[in-house]
């Protein structure tokens, strides 16, 4: 779906396999390149263990505008010029919600800086403790 902007995936296991797909542009037998749902611009992951740093990394990346991956911080190990080659740029994500995820404190501070809202509450100890 093309035309989808947003999407809320929350309390999910495997969510990993989503996330790659959404973070990696398709090479079409055009030469081109596509990005799934290149018209997302709100994203809610809450309370999916499987969320980390790279995964996620890479699925911001690929969302920030052209002009700003020149100058984006090397936070992660994606390629900074993945998504120049796209024939449509998908649009940058306006909000990201993140509660109960694992994701670490510097990364949090690099998405705040790329994404105008991130919301993330860290898990409570009691909420951490269902799935041990």
């Amino acid at each position: 779906t093309p035309h989808l902007q947003v999407l809320q995936l929350t309390r999910l296991y495997h969510i990993k396999a989503v996330i790659d797909a959404l973070s990696e542009p398709t090479q079409l037998s055009t030469g081109t390149t596509e990005t799934l749902l290149p018209k997302l611009t709100h994203l809610d992951l809450s309370h999916c263990p499987e969320v980390r740093d790279g995964p996620l990394i890479r699925f911001v990346k690929l969302r920030i505008p052209s002009q700003q991956q020149n100058t984006a911080e090397g936070v992660g190990d994606a390629p900074v010029g993945e998504a120049t080659s796209s024939s449509q740029q998908p649009l940058q994500l306006v909000s990201l919600i993140l509660h109960a995820c694992e994701v670490s404190p510097d990364v949090i501070q690099w998405l705040r800086k790329q994404i105008p809202r991130v919301d993330f509450v860290y898990a409570t100890k009691k909420q951490a403790g269902w799935k041990r």
